[in-house]
C-alpha cells in the first residue's frame, strides 16, 4: 500500500519490483490543477505513472482518489483499477462521490 506521492519517486518503482507484489494499493489525495481542453493534466500524469507501475511489477494497481471539496481546494476522484498489461479495467468518474465494488 502507497500514500498519495509515492508513486512519483522512481525510487518506490525499484523497491516495489523487488517486493514482486500482485496487488498494489494507492490512497491519493490530489486536487484537480491543470484544467486544459484535452481534460485535466494531473489525471494524465496519474493514469501514465500507474499504469507505468502496473507494467513494471506486473501487478494490479487499485488506485483511490479523494474526491470533493475541502478548504478550498477541489478533488477530482476518478478513481481506477489498472490490470498487469497496463490496462484500465475499472474507472469511477470525475467529481463524483459514488461507491462501487469490483472483483479483482
Amino acid at each position: 500500500m502507497l500514500v498519495c506521492e509515492d508513486l512519483w519517486h522512481e525510487s518506490v518503482h525499484h523497491d516495489l519490483i523487488k517486493e514482486n507484489p500482485d496487488l498494489i494499493i494507492a490512497l491519493v489525495a490530489s486536487p484537480a490543477r491543470g484544467f486544459t481542453d484535452d481534460g485535466l493534466a494531473i489525471q494524465k500524469q496519474w493514469y501514465e505513472i500507474i499504469k507505468t507501475v502496473a507494467k513494471e511489477c506486473s501487478a494490479k494497481l487499485v488506485f483511490v482518489n479523494r474526491v470533493g471539496f475541502e478548504d478550498g481546494l477541489g478533488f477530482w476522484g476518478g478513481s481506477a483499477i489498472v490490470n498487469e498489461n497496463a490496462e484500465i479495467m475499472h474507472k469511477l468518474p470525475n467529481y463524483e462521490k459514488l461507491i462501487q465494488t469490483f472483483e479483482i
